[in-house]
């Protein structure tokens, strides 16, 4: 490695460091003067992102990748567990079937999510 290559990393890391301090900072002084305070997990999202984004070249995509489909199931998970309690019976019923479907579709495989849209548009189609 020459010394451009290694004063750039070190470089990196610091600016890394220096945003992730920022960030902490907010989420104390967010806590002090306000009832919604950053939650653990997003805190933690933010860090990732910003070691992703000032991580060495080929650690920068997979963990850039990984941290996003995190941030992706985080999220999915958030409205499925708010969709849920929201839900009017416990029975399942054709409206909440679909409504469940179109929470959890980020977060299913391109063949699931096919098959998912398929069924919103024929639950559409059918109540119109």
């Amino acid at each position: 490695m020459d010394n451009q290559r290694a004063l750039e990393l070190i470089t990196n890391s610091f600016i890394a460091a220096e945003k992730i301090r920022e960030i902490r900072m907010q989420k104390n002084t967010r806590s002090e003067h306000d009832n919604r305070s950053i939650s653990n997990i997003e805190l933690i999202f933010d860090v990732l992102k910003i070691i992703s984004d000032y991580s060495p070249g080929k650690y920068r995509m997979p963990l850039s990748r990984a941290t996003n489909q995190g941030m992706r199931f985080f999220e999915t998970f958030t409205n499925l567990r708010r969709h849920v309690s929201s839900l009017e019976k416990p029975r399942l019923r054709s409206r909440n079937f679909v409504s469940t479907l179109k929470v959890l579709k980020p977060v299913l495989r391109p063949n699931d999510a096919v098959i998912a849209d398929k069924i919103i548009k024929i639950y559409e189609v059918l109540n119109s």
